[in-house]
């Protein structure tokens, strides 16, 4: 392959959320060794949510925004 990628490489992103009446927590798990094609992830939740939002995204090694 070209670029430094090697063949069979990838990244799978797990996300979960859940959520009750009051808080939101949005849990990201990576697996695999294939690096990110960005440098920061952004969440962006619908107009009119209000709930808090809890993000656990350490094992993606890129910052999160919001």
């Amino acid at each position: 392959m070209t670029d430094g990628w090697k063949a069979g490489a990838l990244a799978r992103i797990h996300c979960t959320l859940l959520g009750d009446g009051g808080a939101l927590r949005l849990v990201l798990a990576r697996d695999g060794a294939f690096p990110l094609p960005c440098d920061r992830v952004r969440i962006v939740l619908p107009p009119g949510e209000t709930r808090d939002l809890t993000v656990d995204g350490e094992s993606l090694g890129v910052p999160i925004a919001r």
